[in-house]
């Protein structure tokens, strides 16, 4: 295993944080997506779904 100080430490926090910023925001954006597709199948009438929620050409 290789040891990390000074420089070569702070470059590592650095890419882990942004990592996990990546992670964090790939699993905000799958819960945005669950949430979409459960508001489309509860709307029931599609022809009232909100423009920004449509699938494909709206039909």
């Amino acid at each position: 295993m290789m040891k990390l100080n000074g420089e070569k430490l702070q470059e590592e926090r650095e890419r882990a944080k942004a990592m996990a910023n990546i992670a964090q925001t790939i699993i905000n954006n799958g819960e945005l997506a669950l949430k979409a597709v459960k508001y489309y199948d509860e709307m029931g009438n599609k022809e009232e779904m909100p423009d920004i929620l449509q699938l494909g050409d709206g039909k």
